[in-house]
């Protein structure tokens, strides 16, 4: 009994069936749903082609694959079919009045899920239909889909959860503290019967990268981050300059050197990172691929750090400054990073990423540019421009002034930049890679900040 054998599909298919349940209430009446899947068509878990009232409660459902990747289906836990033969992950809607197997039901929000030493909170949101009591069940995960979204391996709770007149509902639950490394996903099951998909489950960002101009006095690269939580986190923070050149950045920082402070506190400083933690740094996989290029391995408690990164002996060059989560699995994440550094023109713009993982993320991105003045720095960019871009580069989403697109939104979250030329985007991104350029409108140069802040 402990070898996978599951099916060439999906571990159970409904193709025309109503008012079936899989699983139950009570333990003696849970199903282990494992190890289905290939690239035939749709495959995964449980695969709703049609019908409603299906319930699917309290199983075990977990390591399940294939499916069509195109289409967003990595072998869901629950897929109910909206796409075709190959499913994929269904989108909320608002108020839920769409019809499909089990009524496309939406499924939870997950906003935090966040642990004291003794507890751990979870919070969220719930959007259907209106004035109905839902069960909405969560779930552990030691690891996520590669959607983001996905499967639920051991049962952790139940609630009830009613909606109100607009259809809302919003839940906040404390459950004995999780282990480390483990993921919550949730469903919700309606009045009928209808269980939904699974939640996406609350992803991190793990790296933080910009790729700028390095000049003299304020115009060096300044990166912040911040670690929140109750547990410290190990990172690494490197800069790069002649790792550039094979991509086509010939005005590349020769010499760069980093230091790390918290406040004013200096913590480190690094010229070149073989001369200290060579072994522990190498051992990472993330070492910089030049000698002269520097890094600082450092475990750090919850708070604010800075990382400063400028030219040996006032050189100055296009250079990239990266911090990365080495410890996802403590109960502590990145909630902000940031970038301040020159905007100039073509391949010295401002160009931000970021790689979320274990989940999807919400976030909002901003350019500040006018807003820095305020804090006397010179020559600031007097009208940034952000664009944000996918893995493979194509553009998703762009903003010239925050209040154009967004505005209530932006203004909700408490992120809103302080300058209406400032730029802002907020968007939900799965696992992977995302960029963030940042440019002056007509052109225009000067000193800019791009900022990733995690939302709710």
């Amino acid at each position: 009994g402990t070898g996978g054998l599951g099916n060439a599909g999906y571990g159970v298919t409904l193709s025309t069936a109503s008012n079936n349940t899989i699983g139950g209430t009570v333990a003696g009446s849970r199903n282990v749903i494992a190890f289905n899947g290939s690239t035939f068509r749709g495959s995964g878990g449980v695969g709703v082609l049609a019908g409603t009232g299906n319930s699917i409660l309290g199983n075990s459902i977990f390591s399940n694959t294939g499916g069509d990747p195109a289409q967003g289906n990595s072998g869901l836990g629950i897929n109910l079919f909206s796409n075709g033969e190959t499913g994929g992950v269904t989108p909320n809607d608002p108020s839920d009045p769409d019809a499909g197997p089990n009524n496309l039901q939406n499924y939870p929000v997950l906003s935090t899920v966040t642990g004291n030493g003794t507890t751990t909170n979870i919070t969220g949101s719930f959007n259907s239909v209106a004035s109905k009591i839902y069960r909405l069940e969560f779930f552990t995960n030691d690891s996520v889909d590669p959607s983001g979204y996905g499967e639920g391996k051991t049962f952790l709770t139940a609630i009830n959860v009613p909606t109100n007149a607009a259809g809302n509902a919003t839940f906040n639950f404390n459950v004995p503290q999780l282990a480390p490394g483990l993921h919550v996903t949730s469903t919700a099951t309606d009045p009928a019967g209808n269980t939904s998909e699974f939640s996406g489950a609350n992803g991190q960002l793990l790296n933080i990268s910009t790729r700028l101009g390095v000049l003299t006095g304020d115009k060096v690269g300044i990166g912040g981050f911040i670690i929140k939580g109750v547990a410290a986190k190990t990172v690494l923070v490197v800069g790069l300059g002649p790792s550039l050149a094979p991509f086509g950045i010939s005005n590349f920082l020769a010499d760069p050197i980093l230091t790390l402070f918290r406040g004013s506190t200096t913590l480190a400083t690094n010229d070149n990172w073989m001369d200290t933690q060579a072994v522990a740094i190498n051992a990472t996989g993330k070492a910089p691929q030049n000698n002269v290029e520097p890094a600082i391995l450092q475990t750090l408690a919850p708070g604010s750090y800075t990382a400063v990164l400028g030219g040996k002996n006032n050189s100055t060059g296009v250079a990239l400054v990266e911090v990365f989560d080495q410890s996802p699995a403590s109960n502590s994440d990145l909630t902000n990073i940031s970038t301040r550094g020159f905007v100039s023109t073509g391949s010295s713009v401002m160009i931000g990423g970021f790689i979320s993982g274990n989940g999807i993320r919400k976030v909002i991105v901003r350019a500040l540019g006018p807003t820095l003045a305020d804090f006397h720095v010179t020559s600031v960019l007097a009208d940034p421009v952000l664009s944000i871009h996918d893995a493979n580069g194509n553009e998703i989403a762009s903003n010239d002034n925050w209040q154009d697109t967004q505005a209530a939104e932006i203004q909700a979250s408490g992120f809103a930049p302080p300058k209406p030329a400032e730029s802002a985007i907020i968007l939900t991104r799965p696992p992977g890679n995302t960029t963030a350029i940042v440019s002056g409108k007509n052109n225009t140069t000067g000193n800019a900040l791009v900022e990733v802040y995690n939302l709710p």
